[in-house]
């Protein structure tokens, strides 16, 4: 894959340097628009054959620069006005998802059993506040009193899975599918399974804020040693600056690309996810360099944020960009003005909790709208601050709204 798309991936906002696609429009007289809407104003009637370079695409409405005869415009055409984009949209729904953060923590939600007792919901809240390992001991105390309750067993799983303990995940997930068939938690089962497979060599470090696991001979002993480092300082920067104390060490693994990809079945392009745990693929060929810095930082700010809630997609990639050290280039920034004033890119509070299934041109846009978005808001919101938001959710979405109008 190219720079450019692992650039998106990951979070790098060099964003806009994708290749464009070229395209034709189908038919004779079909309405170039100003947006995406049925009402919105036609810019002119295109001849069929002119040339169609899409710029950027959020789901069937491209941002389109028309050239024919000597002439060229700019502005919307719907999907079935153009040859070659149902090519270009069957390439969409084929690529690998890249999900937010908060769609991104891994394990399938178990639901807790019907009169849940009071160690269940503690466990409950300790998941959900990132305390795997005091929810586990808390539901293995459950499992010897219900030891054939299947949504008990699983809850069990996927805390073991979160605390790093992959044994005792299995085991709790085999018991739990045995008595009760679950897509979801057979898919984990067997990828904690491959995982295991990857993680038996691996060396253990103990930080102050991190446990950081990594395999001999990927990394030297003392680059080890200064990774660990960095992520315990660059967890306390993130913690101080986003107030996300966690009570919990939080499991960090850094792999060669191979066992990344084997262990958590990312894309070939992938860097990097959090799941509960952070994990990173080394691409500098053994060094810990800037990229390898800013990547643990970008999963560090989605741990953080998993820790005190549930957030939209455009604020989890945002402030993980923006606080690992991304810059939005100029013309990505110009990039989203253009698309936010001519309606072409979906208001913040449109742009849901996961963006699944996005082609390059579709992530370009979103990751740089989501950096843009926080770079307005530490710009413009001063005297909130992102740590008094994030402790008043209930602002966001007014927040989202004034927003979208600094991007334009």
């Amino acid at each position: 894959m190219s720079p450019g798309l692992k650039s998106v991936v990951i979070g790098v906002a060099v964003l806009c340097t994708l290749p464009l696609r070229a395209q034709s429009v189908k038919r004779d007289d079909t309405e170039l628009k100003k947006g995406c809407e049925p009402g919105d104003e036609v810019i002119d009637k295109l001849p069929a054959g002119a040339s169609v370079e899409i710029r950027s695409s959020i789901q069937d409405c491209h941002f389109v620069q028309i050239k024919h005869q000597g002439k060229s415009w700019y502005g919307f055409l719907p999907g079935d006005a153009i040859n070659g984009a149902d090519r270009m949209d069957e390439e969409r729904r084929a690529a690998p998802s890249i999900g937010a953060g908060a769609a991104r923590l891994g394990p399938p939600p178990v639901r807790a059993p019907e009169n849940a007792s009071a160690n269940i919901n503690k466990a409950i809240q300790l998941l959900s506040e990132n305390q795997p390992r005091q929810a586990l001991e808390l539901l293995e105390g459950e499992v010897k009193n219900n030891p054939k309750d299947a949504k008990l067993l699983a809850m069990a799983g996927v805390a073991a899975y979160r605390a790093d303990e992959l044994i005792t995940a299995v085991n709790f997930l085999k018991d739990s599918i045995d008595l009760e068939k679950n897509q979801g938690l057979e898919s984990l089962y067997k990828k904690i399974l491959k995982e295991y497979g990857t993680s038996r060599l691996m060396k253990t470090l103990i930080g102050s804020r991190a446990q950081f696991k990594y395999t001999p001979g990927t990394i030297s002993e003392p680059d080890a040693h200064n990774l660990l480092t960095l992520i315990d300082r660059e967890y306390t920067r993130i913690s101080d600056e986003l107030g996300c104390n966690n009570k919990e060490r939080i499991t960090a693994i850094a792999q060669n690309p191979l066992d990344y990809q084997k262990a958590t079945d990312a894309a070939e392009w992938s860097a990097g996810q959090f799941d509960g745990r952070i994990r990173v693929s080394l691409l500098e060929q053994g060094k810990v360099g800037e990229e390898t810095r800013q990547t643990f930082s970008h999963e560090i700010v989605h741990a953080c944020l998993a820790n005190l809630g549930a957030w939209p997609a455009w604020l989890h990639e945002g402030l993980a960009q923006r606080l690992s050290g991304r810059q939005l280039a100029p013309t990505a920034k110009q990039h989203v003005q253009e698309a936010a004033r001519a309606n072409g890119l979906p208001k913040l509070n449109r742009m849901g909790q996961a963006w699944s299934r996005m082609s390059a041109e579709h992530a370009a846009l979103a990751y740089a709208a989501a950096l843009a978005a926080v770079d307005a808001f530490y710009d413009k919101f001063k005297e909130l601050g992102i740590r008094n938001l994030l402790r008043n959710p209930e602002q966001l979405p007014q927040i989202a709204d004034q927003l979208d109008k600094l991007l334009r």
